[in-house]
């Protein structure tokens, strides 16, 4: 017999309440310690905190100071240069690790693998490697000079005007596995029938790939695009390991800046007026993102 339907809507109706009875504690915890530390942040934002929060309502001065401080608009500046090397460098390195791996079926699941790890190491460790790699007298420049190459020693790292690209280049190293793993994985999911035709013609493998493929997982790319741009947004711990913003701000960034006013210069106002500036540009890059795949629903 059929079990009548007002009996099953309340076992429903308490199956769905013993849930949210048991996700409760974690939903408290997230709400508390995400929601409730933003709306503080923002809310000290607009204060003339210093050490510690006071309630002194300054409005939109911490955020006018911000946007007129010399070193703010250097790490936007040097942010803008990092995030768009970094996204370039990882996409153009990761899209040619995908195609690589494509053509190679045999090796694939291994070096899926080798060309994922460095993605699950820390941006400390990725920064205290690159450093070593670009120190003259250790670096890849002193093996060079063992192997018989007379190259001139350069301190990449202590030059302002390479020190940000050295930096983007180690955080291109570590994101390029993921975005090629994205990539890949988008790669299998099409229909290869077409490839097979092209293939068939006597099209070129490379005319294929850049006709026929990538268009079909564009989106895939946009995807990593975002998760770059957004990582990039929030990168401090591969700036300290690396260079801890020198030479002089050549390699300051946002992130490395809320750090230092929140700590060092222990000024919580402007610190979380630079924090809020983050979440924001971070909330654009999403917005972009969401409009993006709009676009190609419609």
């Amino acid at each position: 017999m059929k079990q009548p339907a007002r009996p099953r809507r309340l076992a429903a109706l308490r199956d769905r309440w013993l849930e949210l009875a048991f996700a409760a504690p974690v939903l408290t915890v997230i709400v508390g310690t995400f929601v409730g530390t933003l709306l503080l942040t923002l809310a000290l934002s607009f204060t003339a905190s210093r050490t510690l929060p006071v309630a002194h309502w300054l409005g939109l001065a911490q955020y006018a100071r911000l946007w007129h401080n010399e070193r703010w608009l250097s790490s936007v500046a040097n942010l803008l240069v990092y995030a768009f090397s970094t996204v370039g460098l990882s996409l153009a390195a990761g899209i040619a690790i995908a195609i690589a791996l494509d053509r190679s079926p045999r090796v694939e699941n291994l070096m899926r693998t080798v060309v994922l790890y460095p993605q699950a190491t820390s941006f400390i460790v990725t920064g205290l490697v690159w450093q070593w790699l670009m120190t003259p007298s250790i670096g890849v420049q002193a093996a060079l000079k063992l192997a018989g190459w007379d190259t001139t020693a350069r301190v990449w790292l202590s030059d302002p005007t390479t020190a940000i690209f050295a930096v983007a280049l180690a955080a291109s190293w570590q994101a390029s596995g993921l975005v090629a793993v994205i990539v890949l994985s988008a790669i299998k999911g099409i229909d290869r029938d077409t490839c097979r035709a092209a293939a068939l013609d006597g099209v070129p493998a490379w005319r294929i790939y850049t006709s026929v493929v990538l268009p079909q997982v564009r989106g895939a790319i946009v995807a990593a695009a975002l998760l770059l741009l957004m990582g990039s947004v929030k990168t401090y711990d591969l700036v300290v390991a690396m260079t801890h913003g020198g030479p002089g701000t050549a390699t300051e960034l946002p992130a490395k800046f809320t750090m230092a006013y929140l700590w060092e210069r222990q000024n919580v106002g402007l610190a979380s007026a630079s924090a809020t500036s983050l979440l924001l540009a971070i909330v654009v890059v999403m917005a972009c993102g969401a409009l993006l795949r709009r676009g190609r629903k419609v």
